[in-house]
């Protein structure tokens, strides 16, 4: 996670300035905290069969602005498993109930670095629970918001998120693995669509579409004079533009998907500015 951290920092600094969806960009509302018992906190230390670690209270249903919801995160002692497990409840004057469980709490508010991300407050003034849990391999992401009372999971296409960080009003990001380049993890942009999550769509432009942009030949340029030969060159929605390369590795045992890797930029206002050098690209995060 420490190095995924990094590549937070230098993603956000540059996807944040792209805006597809409408509303007013605004930032990560950092409300997560510890609370003070309520009536829903006691029901959820009842019936729940652990010790809680994290609350969440607030208000997150639009309909019902004056009701106050708690999300809380119960970590039990297992025998034959060091790390126990953990389980993610919700609990409403009406209801209280484990939204999901059996595996580990990963990020928010485990981490301060990732504090910020538990608690989502989105332009059009919804609020969500941004909750991550470890199965050992990779992070599962949850976004949670709450209708009628009700704990619900925004949809998405993919088979799961690893990682989702908010970076702006309605834009997010998730993460793919290549081990192409290291084990590394790539960023893909997302947006928010009502309670849906969508990638950006994206397609394949030719060097010479890539030039047309400021700065364009001029990075080209740089990146072929490192021995690089550009492969497949991305552009998404967003702004964000992927350039594959591949390079021959000096070492012989090493040739083949080892020497792939990729630049990215991003484009606006007809103007590229430079990003990171990561792991190739694909064309989309959920194919």
């Amino acid at each position: 996670m420490r190095a995924v951290a990094k590549i937070i920092a230098a993603v956000m600094t540059a996807v944040c300035v792209f805006t597809v969806m409408p509303g007013t960009l605004i930032q990560t509302v950092a409300i997560a905290e510890e609370v003070s018992a309520s009536d829903e906190l006691n029901n959820i230390k009842s019936k729940s069969d652990g010790i809680v670690t994290r609350v969440w209270n607030g208000r997150y249903d639009q309909d019902r602005p004056d009701a106050e919801y708690t999300f809380a995160v119960v970590h039990k002692e297992l025998q034959d498993d060091d790390n126990g497990e953990d389980s993610l409840w919700f609990a409403s004057p009406e209801t209280t109930k484990c939204i999901f469980k059996d595996e580990i709490f990963a990020y928010s508010s485990v981490d301060p670095e990732y504090t910020n991300q538990a608690v989502i407050t989105l332009p059009d003034n919804r609020v969500m629970l941004n909750s991550g849990f470890d199965s050992g391999v990779v992070t599962n992401a949850l976004l949670w918001y709450v209708q009628d009372g009700e704990a619900k999971k925004v949809t998405f296409k993919g088979g799961m998120l690893e990682g989702l960080y908010h970076v702006s009003g309605y834009n997010f990001m998730s993460f793919g693995e290549n081990f192409e380049y290291g084990r590394d993890y790539l960023a893909y942009p997302l947006y928010l669509d009502g309670t849906t999550l969508k990638e950006y769509g994206s397609k394949y432009i030719s060097q010479k579409q890539f030039k047309k942009y400021r700065n364009g030949s001029k990075y080209l340029s740089r990146i072929k004079k490192k021995k690089y030969k550009i492969k497949k060159i991305i552009l998404r929605d967003n702004g964000m533009i992927n350039v594959n390369v591949y390079k021959k590795p000096k070492n012989k045992y090493l040739v083949g998907v080892y020497g792939n890797s990729c630049y990215t930029f991003y484009l606006k206002d007809n103007k590229l500015t430079k990003g990171r050098h990561s792991g190739a690209y694909t064309l989309k995060l959920w194919e």
